[in-house]
């Protein structure tokens, strides 16, 4: 009971900094930002122009989007009254609706929360240092998924729906990371590393290559081949004697997954090599080189063939 009381408070206190004063912003458009200390989480060796510090009243939250169907118009549509209605409403009908939609619709969505951070300048070199929880969401979900809720099985004859290539991966952990960067060349170079420690919270990963629904007045017949692979904290999954899943036990709280990671960048003033670019800084990095190993006891594997 102790630690589900600790889970739950933990819960409610990163909803809370989540929340209070925070201020949302896309963090690529920090990258070219020389006051910007969130630039420095993009590539190691951008240096913001003084140091910093955040704490969890005033965190800061970075978030972004890609998608190539998942809109407000293609899921909403004027009805009557000029009101609008979404695409489950009886006056939208499947051929308007579908019509919006690729055969694959995908969308990824990245979250970081910074919870704290402290950033410094010492000799010739920039000191970071950096608290936060990241989560990334990628999924592609089919059209006749889509097709599916709209039309639902007719009553009168057979009705056939093909899901496969329904994909969705998605994790979360905590990332605690140190970073130093630091000049060279008369300041023409800078040079940039972070060692991060990630603690997994949360890990899913669905994979349909095969899954067909046909169903009517006759029949119902699906087939699939579907794995489905998840972690979570304070979740560990129970089997029966014939190694079924039987059921979920619920603990105290724990860090299902732990890893490592590091980050490396660099900065260049090209002066040197064309002087009619005076001023120009090219730069470049490489980020989340690393792993997370989740535990077997907090991981369930689910597969249908």
């Amino acid at each position: 009971m102790r630690g589900r009381r600790l889970y739950i408070a933990l819960l409610f206190l990163a909803v809370l900094c989540s929340v209070l004063c925070g201020q949302a912003q896309i963090t690529k458009s920090d990258y070219f930002m020389k006051t910007s200390h969130l630039r420095n989480s993009l590539n190691p060796a951008l240096q913001p122009e003084r140091g910093y510090l955040v704490i969890p009243l005033l965190p800061g939250i970075g978030a972004s989007t890609q998608t190539n169907t998942f809109v407000l118009d293609n899921f909403t549509f004027k009805g009557a009254d000029d009101k609008r209605v979404t695409f489950m409403h009886q006056s939208i009908s499947a051929e308007d609706f579908l019509s919006n939609l690729r055969s694959d619709n995908y969308i990824n969505t990245d979250a970081n929360i910074k919870l704290f951070g402290f950033g410094f300048f010492k000799n010739n070199g920039y000191w970071n240092f950096t608290l936060g929880v990241r989560s990334h969401v990628d999924a592609n979900i089919p059209k006749p998924f889509f097709e599916l809720l709209k039309r639902g099985f007719d009553q009168n004859r057979q009705s056939e729906y093909d899901l496969s290539d329904l994909s969705a991966t998605g994790s979360s952990f905590i990332e605690l990371g140190v970073s130093h960067s630091r000049t060279f060349r008369n300041d023409k170079l800078i040079l940039g590393a972070r060692l991060k420690y990630l603690g997994g919270l949360a890990d899913f990963n669905l994979d349909a290559r095969k899954l067909t629904i046909d169903a009517g007045p006759d029949y119902w017949l699906a087939k699939s081949r579907v794995t489905l692979l998840g972690s979570a904290p304070s979740v560990a999954p129970t089997y029966d004697e014939k190694g079924n899943l039987h059921g979920f036990s619920f603990g105290q709280f724990n860090i299902p997954g732990m890893g490592g990671g590091l980050d490396l960048g660099a900065e260049y003033d090209v002066k040197d090599l064309f002087p009619d670019l005076d001023g120009l800084r090219v730069s470049g990095a490489i980020n989340d080189i690393g792993f997370i190993v989740w535990t077997k006891k907090n991981t369930i594997s689910l597969q249908s063939t």
